[in-house]
């Protein structure tokens, strides 16, 4: 992922390319759930540019990607759930 700014070896790019998840689930980020801690100490403005930074990494790479929309926790489960049986 380019966002930090490291350089990645050509293997890399190759392995990326060749060894791949059937299914990407993305988060994107929601202000109104959003809180830094010790774990998660971006602001929410950098959440985005991240979350910006992974969907266009995975996408080059031909991910299939799946957003996660919002909602409760159990529809969430529920949504996950029924995207892996397809």
């Amino acid at each position: 992922m380019k966002y930090i700014g490291n350089d990645y070896p050509k293997s890399f790019d190759n392995i990326c390319k060749s060894y791949k998840y059937s299914k990407v689930f993305l988060l994107p980020p929601w202000e109104e759930i959003y809180t830094s801690d010790d774990e998660r100490y971006e602001k929410y403005e950098e959440a985005i540019i991240i979350h910006n930074h992974l969907e266009e990494t995975y996408s080059s790479y031909g991910y299939n990607l799946i957003e996660i929309p919002k909602g409760s926790v159990e529809n969430r489960v529920v949504f996950v759930t029924e995207q892996i049986s397809i």
